[in-house]
């Protein structure tokens, strides 16, 4: 196991059709009234709220990010530009009244430290990554960096890679459900692997042909 559950919590909720990941960033403006009193609060508290994914027919999904302030700017009219960065991610338990935006218990879950069967998939992850740059630099003929601020620490990685290179809400929101680090990273290897796999077979048909 490579994850912990702390207490309960409850915390400001912002239902988003994106899914936000522990360690990145995320820009967001805010403009209705519940959710700057929402930003007003989790301010004055020096707190923090929950991103959650909204699913199909205005679900929002069982699991979030914990979400801190990184910067600010607030605007005349009163809306507001913030980005907030990814903390630990959360289990939903059930929602809380009691204000004009949305609340929720939730259970905090703490990755543990990745042992080394971590830092060895992490390996494999950073390999496909690199062969993945170089495959697609040579197709298109133009250098191609995807990997200049990869992370090094294989919990980071395993959220970075859905932040970046994957784009279905649905596909990422699966893997920030994972359970741990390990086949969090084992996973993200298999659909990196297929990648792989199939610019390695464009760029040998354009080598036949050029």
């Amino acid at each position: 196991m490579n994850k912990s559950i702390n207490r309960s919590l409850v915390v400001p909720i912002f239902p988003l059709p994106v899914v936000l990941f522990p360690s990145i960033d995320l820009p967001l403006h805010i403009f209705e009234p519940r959710y700057r009193e929402m930003i007003h609060d989790v301010l004055t508290s020096g707190g923090t709220f929950g991103v959650i994914r909204i699913e199909e027919g205005a679900r929002i999904s069982g699991m979030g990010c914990l979400a801190r302030i990184v910067d600010l700017s607030k605007l005349p009219d009163g809306r507001m530009n913030i980005i907030v960065q990814g903390c630990d991610r959360f289990s939903l338990v059930n929602l809380v009244d009691g204000k004009p935006y949305r609340q929720a218990r939730v259970h905090r879950i703490t990755d543990c430290e990745p042992n080394i069967d971590c830092f060895e998939v992490a390996r494999d992850v950073h390999t496909a990554l690199d062969d993945i740059a170089r495959l697609s630099s040579k197709l298109q003929g133009v250098p191609i960096d995807v990997v200049s601020d990869c992370p090094e620490d294989p919990t980071e990685l395993s959220y970075w890679v859905p932040a970046r290179l994957y784009g279905s809400p649905a596909e990422q929101q699966r893997l920030l459900e994972v359970e741990t680090t390990i086949e969090r990273l084992q996973d993200e290897f298999r659909l990196l692997n297929e990648t792989r796999k199939h610019l390695a077979a464009r760029a040998a048909l354009k080598d036949a042909f050029s």
